[in-house]
Formats: C-alpha cells, structure tokens, sequence
C-alpha cells in the first residue's frame, strides 16, 4: 500500500533536483514561481502539531525573491515586508541579495520570530540599491497549515510606520500574494500504466499479431507473442513533489515494495503472464479465474524496484480476441486503477445486432465495398446461452473492388439451439470504403425492415 513515512531527513540533504527551485515573487504566471507540492503521502496526523501545522524544511525551496522595485539611495532607509498566509517561520528569517550574501544593512524591525506570519526590514547601504537589485528572504523552514494552500508577499514601504500599518498609499512595490506550498498526492493515477496496443491480422484469420516494432518503443509484439501493457509507477509520480523534509518524492516515499496487483479482461484465448522484461521474456503465467476474465491477485509484486509487464502468447491455431475494452490492472492496496492495453484487428468491423435464420423471415446483409481493391472478409458470431453458431459458405469471402456483396442469412451461419444470433464482419479495408445494411423481409406480410449498421475501424 502507499508508504506513509514520517521522515526526518537533515537539510543538508534535502534538495536532490534541479525541477525544483525556490520561489520567484517576480515571476509572470503561476507556473514559474516555484511553488512546491508537499506530498500527502509522505506524512501523517502525528507529524501535525496541536493546531494542524506541518513544519516544513528546506535549504533553499522556500527561499523568496523579489527585485527591490524602488531605489534605496545611501544614507536613507526603506522597509521590506513579507507575509505568509497559512504559515510561519520556524526560525528567525534573514534578508540577502540574490547570490546568498548579506552586503547590505538589513535590519529586523519587527516580526521575524518564530511563530510569526510576518516580518519588517529597515534596509539601508553606504552605496545606492537600485530597483532592480533583487532580495531573497532566507526561509530555512516553515510551519504550514495542513491541506492549505500557503502565500507569501513582498513589499516595500517608504516608512516604518506605514510597513507595520500596511498603509496602501506608501507602499513602494507590491508583489502580491503567490503560493509558495501546496498539498497534493505525489501521484497521478493515470500514469501508472502505458498501454500498448496490439494488433491480430486478418491474413492470418485473426491467430497471430503484426510484427510491430521493437522491445523498447510502444506497441511491441512478434507473431505469437504482444505486450499489453507496462505497469510504472516511476512515471506516475508528480512533478515538484517533495517530502516536508524537501526532498524530491521518489517511489519509495508513497509505494510499498510488497503490492497486490490485480489483471482485469479478456484472458479467454492464449497464455496471459507478467514479465519484467519489455520484450516479454522470462515470463510467469498468471492464474485466472473461471470466467478467464480476471487475473488471481497476487502479492509479491514489488513495484518499485523494476516495471511490471503485461504479455499474451499465442499458438497459431487459436483466434485472438478483439478487445472491446481495454486490460486493466489495479494496485488493490491504494485503489489505484489504470489501462494496459488493447487489441484490434487490422481491418474494419461491420457489426450486425441481429440475425435470425428464423423460417418466416428472409434476411440478407449487404456489404458494399466502394474501394477500387478487392476486400477480403471473416465473420464471428456471438449467440445467447445454449445457441451454437457454426459459420456457413459464405462466412468469409472477398467482396470485390466497386461492388456489393448479398449474404442471405442462412448462407452465413447455421444455427442450433435456437434462431438468432449477432455476427461481426472484419473487412480488410478502410473504413471510409465500406458500409454495410441488413435487411428483413416477413416472408407472410412482404413487410421489410431495413437497418443501417455500425462501421468501425482502428484506422
């Protein structure tokens, strides 16, 4: 299950990434101040304080720049103020240029201690700052309120009394509130997976898989073998989340070694098993339930040490199935649910709800191949319990270049226990070249009902 770790991890170590950096109150949008997720799996209610506050640590994330806005000249005083919303300071913050060092007079003029939300500094030097000189206050850590969303502001005031009062009409420069901490799973659900897509061919009456490409690329499969999707959850993890210690998420803060994983689909046709290896070797079968619709779950995945793949082996002889819905797979412990992957044909499906060989009635489906090539086509039937379809004469056929093909219903299909059943036609084709209309004549009233049916392609 998600690992919820209480961490103690020194500042020295506490930034391993360059995706993270501290905040810019200067920046243009949102997206580049630098604000930093904390990961809600990485803590729990006994890392809170009485009041509901987080401390949170960092070297240098929370650190917070802003250009002067207005110039300081020499022998005169301005007054720098920050403000956190939903924070405050774990330690007495100091006031630097933007390189680290202190080669200014700042001086703390009121708040500042630990506890507050706020802090003034009267701010002079025996040369000109200039307006674009930039300030960085010194954040080692905060106490941040739980869920929240946190802010922190910077201004310049001409005086004292107007920094402590925030008086609108002496205020110098005004950053605006930006968010410097937010809270948010470390993971994207719909990540977890990448799903490949394989495909049956129509030459091969549907029992063997396009030879796609290679092991480390999407959608890889030789004749007998495809895999249907890889489990990574490395790929799920959230950009800029960090731990309250600051320190980059990696799968271990939020997933467990010991998984239980559950396969859910159509295992109904050849050998499903799992893999470590993308290009399906040194595979291990997995058991399924009766209805072959559900991989038992196992638990000795250990996801976060190697990517776990999906893989079916075929023999030639049997028909793959065409996937209507695409394999899943569920890490049971966190609910987390993501596809794997799919199956298609490479042709285009004409399907056909309804056909019946009943005595009083005379059905016939058109195909109409308006392409300038012949088409080739198979046939599949689906029938309620205790009806058996066995496919006709005119099961498969090609239906030629600018030409209709008429199928009676009887010639498609025999059937025993019972008079109806639903067919498929996969035509090798596009799916703009063919259109296919079943039509029903009551032999008794001459009374006909004529269907439009639903044409669907991979292409």
């Amino acid at each position: 299950m998600i690992n919820k770790k209480i961490l103690a991890v020194a500042i020295a170590a506490a930034f391993s990434t360059n995706a993270l950096a501290a905040l810019n109150l200067d920046a243009a949008t949102a997206a580049t101040v630098g604000t930093i997720n904390v990961a809600t799996e990485t803590y729990t209610s006994g890392d809170l304080d009485a009041d509901g506050f987080l401390t949170v640590t960092t070297a240098t994330l929370l650190d917070a720049s802003a250009a002067a806005g207005f110039t300081i000249n020499t022998g005169t005083s301005k007054y720098v103020r920050f403000d956190l919303v939903n924070a405050k300071f774990t330690g007495v913050p100091a006031l630097l240029t933007d390189s680290g060092s202190l080669n200014f007079v700042a001086t703390v003029s009121a708040g500042g201690a630990i506890g507050d939300s706020y802090v003034i500094f009267e701010v002079s030097d025996t040369v000109d700052i200039l307006s674009d000189d930039v300030f960085t206050l010194d954040i080692g850590g905060l106490k941040v309120l739980a869920g929240s969303t946190a802010t922190v502001q910077y201004r310049m005031f001409n005086s004292a009394p107007g920094a402590v009062n925030q008086t609108a009409g002496d205020v110098l420069k005004n950053s605006g509130a930006d968010t410097a901490v937010t809270f948010g799973s470390a993971v994207d659900a719909t990540k977890i997976t990448i799903a490949d897509t394989a495909e049956a061919t129509v030459g091969s009456s549907f029992k063997a898989f396009t030879v796609e490409n290679t092991p480390a690329t999407a959608n890889y499969a030789t004749a007998t073998i495809a895999r249907q999707g890889e489990l990574t959850v490395a790929n799920a993890l959230v950009a800029g989340s960090v731990t309250p210690a600051g320190v980059a998420v990696v799968v271990g803060d939020v997933f467990d070694t010991s998984q239980l994983v559950t396969f859910k689909g159509d295992f109904s046709f050849g050998t499903w098993s799992t893999s470590t290896a993308n290009d399906c070797t040194a595979l291990t079968a997995l058991t399924l339930n009766t209805a072959k619709t559900e991989a038992t779950t196992v638990a000795t995945f250990d996801v976060t040490a190697a990517d776990i793949y999906l893989c079916v082996t075929v023999n030639g002889t049997t028909v793959i199935n065409k996937t209507s819905s695409p394999t899943t797979v569920t890490l049971a412990d966190d609910n987390l649910t993501a596809n794997m992957g799919t199956i298609t044909y490479d042709t285009t499906s004409v399907s056909v709800p309804y056909v019946t060989t009943f005595s009083s009635y005379n059905q016939r489906i058109y195909l109409i191949n308006s392409g300038s090539v012949a088409a080739n086509y198979t046939s599949s039937f689906r029938s309620e319990a205790g009806v058996t379809a066995t496919a006709g004469t005119k099961a498969t056929g090609t239906i030629p270049a600018n030409s209709v093909m008429v199928i009676k219903a009887t010639d498609l299909v025999t059937l025993t226990g019972g008079t109806r059943t639903s067919a498929t036609f996969e035509i090798e084709a596009v799916d703009t070249a063919i259109e296919g209309v079943s039509q029903s004549v009551n032999i008794s009233t001459g009374g006909t009902d004529t269907v439009n049916l639903a044409v669907s392609s991979k292409y």
